[in-house]
């Protein structure tokens, strides 16, 4: 046997080396696992700031889209007004005013004719009304609810016109001019006015609302009248 393979140190030597080198190992380990718990504690923590930062984001996004549910809500509230006002417009306008009928009017009228009188009303459709279901009409009743199917200005006026020949001239111009329909003559009479002669006539006629009506240029004045 090779002397330096003996080993002259006694067991309890032995024993305390081995324990040491257990320790230094235990330590170690300890330290790669406090190593490894320290790594792990900062990825989690990097990855909780990351999950707040997309919390914080998703909730900025809910509050914007939140936001613009109000403004969408807000906007159709002020569609549904404005369609509504849209409507009622629609139902009480008039396709041509009263001030361009009368200044049409007027245009057609010579200079010796004198207007004495002028009436003007609205006739607009009246919806039917819709019986309850308690209430029992017959389908004449029902229709004595419904107003005039016209749609339209009625105008009754009287004047005075020189002679009866200004005043064909006048209805002619009146039954032709495209604003106009309707046009009667309900009577002309001799009359006299400050010593002079003269005709008293009555004219009723219709300004119909149920057209587009186009201004015509210059002289023309108002209407031209397309179904």
């Amino acid at each position: 046997m090779d002397i330096d393979s003996i080993n002259f140190m006694p067991p309890s030597y032995q024993r305390r080396r081995a324990d040491q080198q257990r320790r230094w190992r235990q330590v170690a380990l300890v330290g790669l696992l406090c190593v490894g718990l320290a790594g792990w504690s900062l990825m989690q923590r990097g990855q909780t700031s990351q999950l707040r930062d997309q919390a914080a984001m998703y909730d900025q996004q809910v509050a914007a889209a939140e936001q613009q549910m109000k403004q969408v809500q807000e906007l159709r509230r002020e569609q549904s007004e404005l369609s509504t006002r849209l409507a009622l417009w629609h139902r009480l306008g008039q396709p041509v005013s009263h001030g361009k009928v009368f200044a049409t009017l007027a245009g057609e009228l010579p200079a010796s004719v004198v207007l004495t009188r002028l009436d003007v009303q609205a006739h607009r459709p009246v919806q039917a009304a819709t019986p309850s279901s308690g209430s029992r009409r017959s389908s004449s009743q029902v229709s004595n609810v419904t107003g005039p199917a016209a749609d339209r200005l009625a105008l009754d006026f009287a004047g005075i016109a020189p002679d009866d020949m200004t005043l064909a001239n006048l209805l002619n111009q009146l039954k032709d001019h495209p604003l106009f329909s309707d046009v009667k003559l309900h009577f002309s009479r001799s009359v006299r006015v400050h010593g002079a002669t003269g005709r008293q006539f009555r004219i009723e006629m219709n300004v119909p609302l149920d057209r587009d009506y186009q201004a015509l240029p210059a002289k023309e004045g108002v209407a031209d009248a397309r179904r």
